[in-house]
């Protein structure tokens, strides 16, 4: 009758075969979490193009809106000067004073708008920054799992030799 040691196995290739497959399980876990790494830094590299396409279209948006207040401001100054024309009210004193604080007003709306405008354009390219971090940092965790990936399925081959 043969003895078996402690702890030990009377079959020593049956340890080593039990190393081997959770070597290889950790392997294609390991393979697997590298494939998900990847597919996170390609949501993450879509939802950066994403913020810079945001930033453009507010970009030209917030120019747009410019163009329309300085229109609107425009109009307001004019209907004003036509108004105390066609009321023979005199261009000076009050009626001047009037305008320029119409003209004053209608520039610091119009410097509101660009400065939120500007704003907005920087939050989107500072997400898109941030998307963009986090997509190296998943691609670099990726490189990783596809190495500890080699490194288990090398002990599962080692394990059964």
């Amino acid at each position: 009758m043969s003895q078996v040691p402690p702890g030990g196995s009377s079959l020593p290739w049956t340890q080593n075969f039990g190393q081997g497959i959770a070597s290889a399980g950790s392997a294609v876990t390991d393979l697997f979490g590298g494939l998900g790494d990847l597919a996170e830094a390609g949501d993450y590299e879509e939802a950066a193009q994403l913020a810079k396409e945001e930033a453009q279209f507010t970009q030209i948006q917030t120019g747009v809106q410019v163009i329309q207040q300085q229109r609107q401001i425009t109009q307001a100054l004019g209907s004003e000067t036509a108004g105390y024309a066609s009321s023979g009210i005199a261009m000076s004193g009050t009626a001047l004073d009037v305008l320029q604080a119409s003209a004053e007003q209608g520039a610091l709306a119009k410097q509101m708008t660009q400065f939120k405008g500007e704003q907005q354009v920087y939050a989107y390219d500072e997400q898109a920054k941030s998307y963009e971090e986090m997509a190296q940092a998943a691609q670099n965790a990726s490189v990783g799992s596809f190495i500890g990936a080699g490194i288990q399925a090398v002990a599962s081959i080692a394990s059964f030799l």
